[in-house]
C-alpha cells in the first residue's frame, strides 16, 4: 500500500471508536508498481490485556469500475433531462408566438392592420425591441418601404434608406433578403460592415442584432421583407430562423388571402356597379354570343326599346330586331369587327314587339373569351336627333344664305365706299403739295380728315363683322417688332407735336430682333391704343414701353403697355369700354368722336392671338393698357429694308411701262399724278379687262396695275387670261381693289403678284411697285459727313470761337443727357435739333445747321434706327469746329 500510515491508523482505531467497523478506501501498489484501489476493514479485540488488531483488505477495482459507469449514466440522464426541458420549453415557446401571429391573422379584416398587430405580438409578447415589415417597391431606386411598426423609436425608421438593389444602400439584411429570398442577419450590428450606412442610428437606439426574413408571394413575386432587431448580439439562433421561417410562410398565405378578399370585394362591387351602370344607361345595350348568333345578356333599356321581356329577348338573336339586316349579313359584319379588333358604327332600324319601327345608332366592339367571342353592341334611339340635325341642317342653311348675304353686302359696301374714298384721300394728298393759300389748305386738311375718319369706321365696322362671324384669320409672320412700334409712332408725329405732347418708345434691351406675329393685327392693335391715348390725352405724356420674358430657347412672353397721362377712366366704366358701340360715360361725342368699335375689336384680337389686355386707370391722372402675348415663338432675324430711310422723291426708276387697267378715269387720274414725278415711266391706260389684254399683247408692259371690278371682263378674268398666255405670263400684276375680304384677297392671289387695297397712297403705291421695276435710290444722309475746311475772315474767327465756347460748356452737357437717357424722347429730340439749328443760323456755321435739321427730320420721322448714329456724331461737329480754328491759328 502506498502513502497509507499504519501507525496512525491503528493509533486512531484504538483511541476512536468511530473508526470501528469502518472500511476505508486506500491506494494499492501492485509488484510491478502499479497502483490499484483498496479498501481496508480493521477489527479490534483484547486478550490478556492486550489490544488486537485484524484487517480484512479486499481489491476493489472492478467495484470502483462499476461505480464510475454507474456515475456516467447518472450525469447523462441529468442532461438529457436538461435538453428535454429546454426543447419544450423552445416548443412552447414557438407555440405561443406561432398561436397569438396565427390569432392575429385569423381575426385580421385587412392587411396593414395584420401587420402592425404582427409587429405587436413580436415587440410586446416576445420581446424584441424593433420589428418592422417593408415592401419592395418598383421605383428607379427600389426603394424598402416600411408598411408597419412595433417598438421603433421616433426619428429611426424616418432616417433610415433602405433599398433592394445591388448597391451600397441594399447590402444590409433587408435589402439582401428581399434580393436573394434567404434569410439575413446582421449578427453584431456595432462590427458588421454591410451594416455600415444605418450603424450609427441602430446603436443610438441599442441595437445590436437583427434579422430579415423576405416575404414573397406565390410565383415568386417578391413582396417585402420582415425585420426583428434585438439588444443582443447574435441573439437568433437555427430554432429561431426556423420559427420566423414558420410565420413568414403564415404572413405571405394571410397576404394571399387578405389580396384576393380584397380583388374579390372590388370585382363584386365592380360587378354591381357595373350592372347598375348597364340598367341604368340611357341606350339600350345587347351582349351577343357569336358562335350561337343569340342573344345573352341585356339591360333594361333594351327590353324598354323592343317591347320585348328578357326572357324573351334571351331566346332570340341580333337578326330577329333587325329587319332589312339577315343573319348572314350580321354575321359579316360581326367577323369584320372580330378581325379588325376595332369598334363599328352602323345604323339601321330595330322593330319592337309590336311591329314598329325605329332608327338606331349600334357601337360595337369584340370581346375575346375562351369559350369564343362577344359582341357588345350599345344601341341608340336617334328618332330624336335626327329631327334635330334635320332642324339644325336647314338652320344652318338659312345662316349660311345669311352669312353670305352679308359677306355679299360687307364687300359691296366696302368696294363702293372705298371706290370714292380712293380719289378723294388721293387727290387731297396730291393738291396739299401744290395750295399754297393758307384757307384752302385748311379746307384741304379738312377733307382729309373727314376722309381718314369715314375709312377708320368703315374698317371698323368690317373688322367686327369677320370677328363675330368667325371670318377673321390670322396670319402668323417674321415681324421685327422694334420696327413696328417705331412705324406706328411715326403715324403720330404731326398730331402728337400737334399737342405738345412728350411721346417715347421704351423697348427692352433683350426683345428679340424678330417674333412669329400676324403684323397686320398687331399694328392694328397699337393703332387702336395709341390713338385713344392721343385722343384724350391733353397734355403730358404717350409712353409706349415693351418686355420681353424668356421662357425657353425658343419662345417667351411678349408684353407691351401703352401709357398715357390723360383724362383717365373711371372704375366703373372700365370693363364697360370694350364692349361694342359703347362709350365711357360723360365722354364729350362732340370733342372726341368715335364709334366705340377701336377698343372693342382691340380685345377681340388680343384673345384671337391668344393674349389678353387688362387696363389700370385713375380718373384724371392717366391710363395704362397692358397686352400680354403668353407663348411667342422667336423668329429668325429678318433682312429687310426700310422704307423709311430714304426719300420717294430720290428714286430713279429706269424706263418701263406701266399699264393702269381701272374703270373709274378718277381713280386712273389719281395713279397718273401720283407717277407724274418719275419722268422715266410711261403710263398706259384702259378701262376694262379684255382691252388690257390686248394693250399687253401690243406693248408688253413691265407692271400692271390691275382693278377687279370693270366693265366687259373683269379684273380676275383679265389676269387669269394673262397668266395663261405664254408670252404675257412673266408680267407682274399688281390688284389695285377695293374689295378687301379676306375670301376676295385668296381669290385674288391666284393670279397676281402683289395687292393694294384702296384708298391707296403715293407711299404704298411707289413702294409696291418698287418691288417690279428696276431703280436705284439716293439715301438721306444718316450721318454728318466731313465737311471740307471752310475759309475764315478775321471777323468769323471771334464768333466762331464762341460758338464752340458754348458747344462744349453747355451744349455737350445737354447731348450727354439726352444720349444717356434711357429712351429718346421725340419731343425733347426734336427741341435740341432747333437749338442747335438756331446756333448754326446765328453763328453762320453750315455744318451745325445741317444736323440740327437732320436731327429734327429724324425725330420727326421718328427714325429709331438712325436716329442713335447721328446723335453719336455729336462729337465730330466738335472736332471738326476745333479743327478749323487750330488752321487758321497756325
Amino acid at each position: 500500500m502506498r502513502n497509507f500510515s499504519y501507525k496512525k491508523y491503528f493509533s486512531q482505531a484504538h483511541g476512536e471508536t468511530h473508526l470501528k467497523g469502518k472500511t476505508i478506501e486506500v491506494s494499492g501498489l501492485k509488484k510491478g508498481g502499479d497502483e490499484f484501489p483498496l479498501d481496508i476493514s480493521v477489527t479490534t479485540w483484547v486478550v490478556k490485556g492486550k489490544r488486537s488488531f485484524s484487517a480484512v483488505i479486499r481489491d476493489i477495482t472492478k467495484h470502483k469500475r462499476i461505480e464510475q459507469e454507474l456515475e456516467k449514466h447518472r450525469n447523462n440522464l441529468e442532461e438529457l433531462v436538461k435538453e428535454r426541458t429546454r426543447q419544450l420549453q423552445k416548443a412552447n415557446y414557438a407555440l405561443k408566438v406561432l398561436t397569438k401571429c396565427r390569432s392575429v391573422i385569423f381575426h385580421a379584416n385587412d392587411e396593414m392592420t395584420m401587420l402592425n398587430e404582427l409587429c405587436q405580438v413580436l415587440v410586446h409578447d416576445i420581446g424584441y425591441a424593433l420589428v418592422w415589415i417593408g415592401f419592395a417597391e418598383h421605383d428607379t431606386q427600389k426603394t424598402v418601404r416600411p408598411v408597419a411598426q412595433a417598438g421603433y423609436e421616433k426619428d429611426y425608421l424616418e432616417a433610415i434608406n433602405i433599398s433592394w438593389e445591388d448597391n451600397k444602400l441594399g447590402q444590409g439584411p433587408a435589402g439582401t433578403a428581399i434580393r436573394t429570398g434567404e434569410v439575413c442577419f446582421a449578427r453584431n450590428i456595432s462590427t458588421d460592415l454591410n451594416f455600415s450606412p444605418w450603424r450609427l442610428q441602430a446603436l443610438q437606439h441599442g441595437y445590436s442584432s437583427v434579422i430579415a426574413i423576405p416575404l414573397k408571394l406565390p410565383k415568386c413575386q417578391k413582396i417585402g421583407v420582415m425585420n426583428a432587431y434585438s439588444k443582443k448580439s447574435d441573439d437568433f439562433d437555427a430554432d429561431t430562423v426556423k420559427l420566423f421561417k414558420k410565420l413568414a410562410t403564415d404572413i405571405e398565405y394571410a397576404i394571399t388571402v387578405q389580396r384576393n378578399h380584397v380583388k374579390r370585394r372590388q370585382a363584386e362591387e365592380s360587378l354591381r356597379r357595373f350592372r347598375a351602370a348597364l340598367d341604368n344607361a340611357a341606350d339600350a345595350i345587347f351582349i351577343i354570343d357569336r358562335q350561337k348568333m343569340k342573344f345573352v345578356d341585356m339591360n333594361k333599356m333594351a327590353c324598354d326599346s323592343t317591347g320585348y321581356s328578357q326572357e324573351e329577348l334571351l331566346t332570340m338573336g341580333p337578326q330577329d330586331i333587325k329587319p332589312y339586316c339577315t343573319k348572314l349579313q350580321l354575321v359579316a359584319r360581326f367577323d369584320e369587327i372580330i378581325s379588325s379588333n376595332r369598334q363599328g358604327i352602323i345604323k339601321t332600324t330595330h322593330h319592337r314587339k309590336d311591329g314598329s319601327e325605329f332608327p338606331v345608332e349600334i357601337l360595337m366592339q369584340s370581346l375575346n373569351f375562351d369559350v369564343g367571342y362577344l359582341i357588345v353592341a350599345s344601341v341608340r334611339n336617334i328618332t330624336e336627333r335626327q329631327k334635330i340635325e334635320n332642324a339644325l341642317k336647314q338652320a344652318k342653311e338659312k345662316a349660311d344664305a345669311a352669312n353670305h348675304a352679308k359677306s355679299e353686302f360687307l364687300a359691296n359696301m366696302s368696294h363702293e365706299i372705298r371706290t370714292p374714298m380712293n380719289a378723294i384721300l388721293g387727290f387731297t394728298e396730291i393738291l396739299s403739295s401744290k395750295l399754297q393759300e393758307p384757307q384752302y389748305k385748311e379746307y384741304l386738311a379738312a377733307i382729309n380728315s373727314s376722309g381718314k375718319s369715314l375709312l377708320s369706321l368703315l374698317n371698323d365696322i368690317l373688322d367686327l363683322a369677320k370677328v363675330e362671324a368667325g371670318k377673321l384669320e390670322l396670319e402668323y409672320t417674321a415681324i421685327e417688332p422694334t420696327n413696328v412700334f417705331h412705324d406706328i409712332g411715326q403715324l403720330f408725329v404731326s398730331k402728337i407735336t400737334e399737342k405738345q405732347l412728350e411721346f417715347k418708345i421704351d423697348i427692352a434691351p433683350n426683345m428679340p430682333s424678330a417674333l412669329f406675329l400676324d403684323e397686320t393685327r398687331l399694328r392694328q392693335i397699337l393703332l387702336n391704343l395709341l390713338s385713344n391715348a392721343i385722343k384724350f390725352t391733353d397734355g403730358g405724356f404717350i409712353k409706349l414701353t415693351s418686355s420681353w420674358i424668356e421662357t425657353t430657347r425658343e419662345q417667351g412672353e411678349f408684353i407691351f403697355t401703352v401709357e398715357d397721362s390723360g383724362k383717365g377712366i373711371n372704375i366703373k366704366h372700365q370693363e364697360k369700354i370694350f364692349t361694342a358701340f359703347t362709350q365711357q360715360n360723360g365722354q364729350e361725342h362732340a370733342r372726341y368722336g368715335g364709334t366705340g368699335l377701336g377698343l372693342t375689336i382691340t380685345r377681340r384680337l388680343v384673345e384671337m392671338m391668344n393674349g389678353t389686355i387688362s387696363l389700370k386707370s385713375i380718373l384724371n391722372q392717366g391710363s395704362s393698357f397692358k397686352v400680354c402675348f403668353p407663348k411667342v415663338e422667336i423668329a429668325t432675324s429678318i433682312a429687310s429694308e426700310s422704307v423709311t430711310n430714304f426719300n420717294l422723291e430720290k428714286i430713279l426708276f429706269e424706263p418701263a411701262k406701266i399699264l393702269i387697267v381701272e374703270d373709274i378715269k378718277l381713280n386712273r387720274d389719281l395713279i397718273t399724278a401720283y407717277l407724274a414725278p418719275y419722268k422715266t415711266l410711261e403710263l398706259l391706260e384702259t378701262d376694262n379687262g379684255k382691252d388690257a389684254i390686248v394693250l399687253a399683247e401690243q406693248h408688253h408692259p413691265n407692271l400692271i396695275l390691275m382693278d377687279k371690278k370693270m366693265p366687259v371682263m373683269n379684273g380676275y378674268e383679265a389676269s387669269r387670261c394673262i397668266k395663261l398666255h405664254e408670252n404675257l405670263k412673266h408680267i407682274p400684276i399688281v390688284f389695285i381693289t377695293a374689295s378687301l375680304m379676306k375670301t376676295e384677297k385668296d381669290k385674288l392671289k391666284k393670279f397676281c403678284d402683289g395687292l393694294l387695297g384702296k384708298p391707296i397712297n403715293r407711299h404704298d403705291l411707289i413702294i409696291e411697285i418698287s418691288r417690279f421695276l428696276a431703280h436705284s435710290k439716293e439715301e438721306c444722309d444718316k450721318i454728318i459727313k466731313q465737311t471740307e475746311m471752310i475759309p475764315l475772315t478775321a471777323e468769323m474767327l471771334p464768333k466762331l470761337s464762341e460758338l464752340l465756347n458754348i458747344l462744349q460748356n453747355k451744349i455737350d452737357t445737354e447731348w450727354q443727357n439726352i444720349s444717356q437717357a434711357p429712351s429718346l424722347g421725340i419731343n425733347t429730340l426734336i427741341t435740341f435739333g432747333e437749338q442747335i439749328q438756331t446756333l448754326g443760323d446765328e453763328y453762320g456755321y453750315p455744318p451745325l445747321q445741317d444736323w440740327g435739321k437732320l436731327l429734327q427730320n429724324q425725330a420727326k420721322l421718328f427714325d429709331m434706327n438712325t436716329l442713335p448714329i447721328t446723335l453719336k456724331k455729336y462729337p465730330d461737329l466738335i472736332d471738326n469746329l476745333i479743327k478749323l480754328l487750330n488752321q487758321e491759328t497756325i
